[in-house]
């Protein structure tokens, strides 16, 4: 049970600090980067145009220790300093799953899916990242959508390269595999990067902190009444 409520817990401190930064990327826009994988850890990177901002060409680059080789040229390490990094992994390297829930289940699909995903993909909830395309509606009030899933050891390698790279923020999409009509790209992870340069705000901590003052200030407010409480009896 404990460790059920301390897994709860996490999940919406992740949402909660997701959705904080999604609030600040809309006040404050951050230049959009792709990395784009190829084969033999190898990674193309295109970006975004910007305002009052030169285009950047697109780089090929190979992935060691967690550094991209060769080194990125200055313009491109200003331009990925603070900014956000999408990647978009190749889809051999996804495993994806048809499913179909009761339409009632679609405001709970994190849940459901989160419960069922040892027995969908090969890892256990805390092995996996995933995520799933719009559902759609089928026959007999039910609905169908793409499972896709990849193992936290195919992701870790790539934060870690945002990570280096100094980059605020980011996310792994994949393309449908050939064949599969699906509007779009999938996504399966998402997430600021904390040691971002000190760019950052560490959200989960705050949050923690904030609900810990909370419960001592409660637990305060409960001590004092109850001694007025015993104070009146006598």
């Amino acid at each position: 049970m404990i460790s059920e409520l301390k897994e709860l817990f996490g999940v919406w401190i992740a949402a909660v600090t997701m959705a904080v930064h999604s609030f600040t990327r809309r006040l404050m826009p951050q230049r959009q980067i792709w990395l784009i994988e190829g084969d033999g850890d190898t990674f193309t990177a295109k970006a975004a145009p910007v305002k009052n901002g030169g285009p950047l060409p697109d780089i090929l680059f190979r992935v060691s220790n967690g550094r991209p080789n060769p080194p990125l040229p200055a313009d491109w390490e200003s331009a990925l300093r603070g900014g956000r990094v999408d990647f978009l992994l190749k889809p051999d390297h996804v495993l994806f799953r048809s499913l179909d829930f009761p339409r009632q289940a679609v405001d709970f699909l994190d849940g459901m899916i989160r419960a069922q995903i040892d027995r969908l993909t090969p890892w256990t909830a805390s092995e996996a990242f995933f995520g799933w395309s719009a559902p759609s509606n089928i026959a007999n009030e039910r609905i169908q959508l793409t499972l896709a899933a990849t193992s936290k050891s195919k992701i870790q390698p790539l934060v870690q390269l945002a990570t280096n790279l100094g980059a605020a923020a980011v996310a792994v999409f994949t393309e449908p595999p050939p064949g599969e009509a699906l509007p779009g790209k999938l996504k399966v992870f998402e997430s600021p990067l904390h040691g971002a340069v000190g760019r950052a705000v560490d959200v989960p901590r705050m949050l923690r902190i904030t609900l810990l003052g909370a419960g001592l200030a409660a637990a305060a407010l409960l001590g004092r009444s109850g001694l007025r409480r015993e104070h009146a009896r006598c």
